[in-house]
């Protein structure tokens, strides 16, 4: 069976609520089960306790879900438990090879994190701890060592991947609709003429945006910068907002599907601004992205997946949540 790592940050930015959070449903029906056991599963004898596995269940996004194929057949409770199973396999191989980072490594990417918009924003408002993001990047960097071992990359592809990624930025306002019907008003009333601001003031469902005129806005008020690379921001944004050419230009429009299957969600987007970086840019974010561009081409080529796979195949797992021993199997 195919597992693929699952990259775990507790990032989800602004972005990410207003568009794709999903709420998970009960991976069981709890009124007629039994008591949960205190600890879901053990990995080696190491325990995952079943707080810990609720606790993930309820960070599940629209984004683990669509990681790929295997994962859009999961719901949430085996999707966590997926999740916390190979992070435990990763990082007790990664520590018995000399894998995982130095604490002064972690040290200095959990403030290069804190300084991030996204991230300062979910510690202010007591979303995220610092232990969590803290255990959050030193997994990722352990990710990255047990992935991109023995890989390599050149100049040219790290490059393209920060112009991909990095090198394009975007101010961007939304209109969003749970009817079909209050989208084509919107957007009726666009084609007229009026202005994107007055028409999400009249029609956007979304409370907080619909004060700004749509705009997206960080906790400080100010529009927000976007970017592909931005956590938790769902592609069909990226994907839209990428081919508007100029300031003021507006999606069609998108309809996508609801939290937890209830139905369908319309968006319209507009452009409010567009920023390009320069070669000082890079030069400063040269080592991120490198580790970023080889993790990613490490994903690509397979040699994650093999390499989990065959880090699962001498793990001891037991699984002690009823209905789920399927995900024991090696």
């Amino acid at each position: 069976m195919n597992r693929s790592p699952i990259r775990f940050l507790p990032t989800a930015s602004l972005a990410a609520s207003l568009f794709c959070a999903v709420q998970p449903g009960r991976a069981d029906d709890t009124s007629a089960a039994p008591p949960l056991p205190p600890v879901a599963a053990t990995v080696n004898g190491e325990a995952i306790p079943t707080q810990e596995w609720l606790t993930r269940v309820q960070n599940i996004g629209f984004n683990d879900f669509n990681a790929n194929l295997r994962t859009r057949r999961l719901n949430a409770g085996q999707l966590a438990l997926e999740q916390l199973l190979n992070e435990r396999i990763i990082m007790q191989y990664s520590a018995k090879v000399g894998l995982t980072p130095s604490e002064a490594e972690v040290n200095r990417e959990v403030e290069a994190q804190k300084a991030l918009p996204a991230i300062k924003e979910r510690l202010d408002q007591k979303m995220l701890t610092e232990a969590q993001l803290r255990y959050a990047v030193r997994y990722q960097r352990t990710l990255q060592s047990f992935i991109t071992i023995n890989q390599n990359i050149s100049p040219e592809e790290v490059r393209a991947f920060y112009d991909a990624g990095y090198g394009r930025k975007w101010q961007v306002a939304l209109i969003r609709a749970s009817k079909k019907e209050t989208a084509q008003q919107a957007y009726a009333a666009l084609q007229k003429g009026q202005s994107f601001a007055a028409v999400a003031a009249q029609f956007s469902e979304d409370a907080e945006t619909k004060k700004t005129g749509g705009e997206l806005r960080g906790a400080d008020g100010k529009p927000r910068w976007f970017g592909p690379s931005e956590p938790g921001l769902p592609p069909f944004v990226v994907n839209a907002v990428s081919v508007l050419k100029n300031p003021g230009d507006y999606t069609t429009i998108l309809e996508e599907p609801a939290p937890a299957g209830t139905g369908s969600l319309y968006f319209i987007f507009q452009l409010l601004g567009r920023y390009k970086s320069n070669d000082d840019d890079f030069t400063k974010m040269r080592a991120q992205v490198e580790r970023e561009a080889l993790f990613a081409k490490a994903l690509r080529s397979g040699a994650a997946d093999k390499k989990l796979t065959d880090a699962r195949r001498e793990a001891k797992i037991i699984v002690n949540l009823p209905g789920y021993q399927a995900l024991q199997a090696n």
